[in-house]
């Protein structure tokens, strides 16, 4: 197969990770290789009750044409997956090695189509062990389902977003005025809140903001799960990809796409996946230029007044 891909590559072990990611292809193809396997199948119920609540209600919803659709597309590598840079490998699948490994690559500005004989016949110019080209299968496997995953949006996957969708639409429109407006729980408060961090004239890095903004986050930034170091370095390495990467697409890789041996961002960003910031584009609220509206009575306020606001 291409790129050397064959069912040693997607062996028992790997589907079983790629479905606890909520891969539900994975999940598909794992139930077909268990047919009438009562311990198989025993095994892949317990699975399915690990799912996200979101991807177990979509599986359950999906009939036996649809699942088998989903194992398909699993190993189909598609045109727009090897339009991308090499580095868009490196995911938390991946040893902290085996990713500076594929980050050394960039300096060749290999795509990913440019190394399917590479891959296949297990000869990239580089430091690569033989171990590492199952890896390397196994993440462009993982890339090329969670870049079009479906159930996976521009904000980030949190049931606490400081504000709806609804309401990210209102403030998109009316702006500042729409918060004051609407806000019923300690209004006096958010007022001044707002006053105090100067928001007037800061309406777009705001928007920018609060479309990844959470209670989830809020709270990690309490507890200093999160440090000002940690956020120093995830501005950096997100100026970084801005300044390098102009192609807007690519803002639906993961954040492990932002790995730089120069920027100590992957600890902080592992903790951000746990509460659904798992594309770079969940990231804009901590841009460098939102840094001064990440505070937490701001996000609190906010949750409490728009987390389910409905127009």
């Amino acid at each position: 197969m291409r790129y050397g891909i064959d069912k040693n590559t997607i062996d028992k072990k790997f589907l079983t990770l790629l479905s606890r990611e909520g891969c539900l292809p994975a999940y598909c193809l794992m139930e077909f290789q268990a047919g009438n396997n009562f311990q198989e199948n025993s095994r892949l119920k317990k699975e399915l009750d690990r799912m996200d609540e979101y991807d177990k209600k979509l599986f359950l919803s999906l009939n036996d044409q649809q699942k088998f659709k989903l194992l398909d597309n699993l190993l189909n590598i598609e045109d727009e997956i090897e339009e991308l840079p090499i580095t868009a490998l490196m995911n938390k699948l991946n040893s902290n090695l085996l990713n500076l490994k594929i980050y050394e690559i960039r300096k060749e500005k290999l795509k990913i189509r440019d190394i399917q004989s590479n891959l296949r016949y297990k000869n990239l110019k580089f430091n690569f062990e033989n171990k590492d080209y199952k890896s390397l299968r196994r993440s462009l496997i993982w890339l090329n389902w969670f870049y079009f995953r479906p159930n996976l949006k521009t904000r980030p996957r949190n049931s606490s977003l400081c504000l709806s969708n609804d309401a990210m639409k209102e403030f998109a429109i009316l702006g500042v005025p729409f918060l004051l407006n609407n806000a019923t729980f300690k209004k006096k408060e958010l007022k001044e809140k707002l006053i105090e961090l100067k928001i007037a004239g800061k309406e777009r890095e705001l928007r920018g903001f609060l479309s990844g903004a959470s209670l989830a986050l809020a709270n990690l930034l309490k507890r200093k799960k999160i440090t000002k170091a940690n956020l120093l370095n995830i501005h950096r390495a997100l100026g970084y990809f801005y300044d390098t990467f102009k192609d807007r697409k690519q803002l639906k890789l993961s954040s492990s796409f932002l790995f730089h041996p120069r920027f100590d961002a992957m600890k902080p960003l592992r903790e951000l996946e746990k509460i659904g910031y798992l594309r770079i584009s969940h990231l804009n609220c901590l841009k460098r230029d939102c840094g001064e509206f990440i505070d937490y009575d701001l996000m609190y306020l906010l949750y409490k007044n728009f987390n389910d606001f409905s127009s």
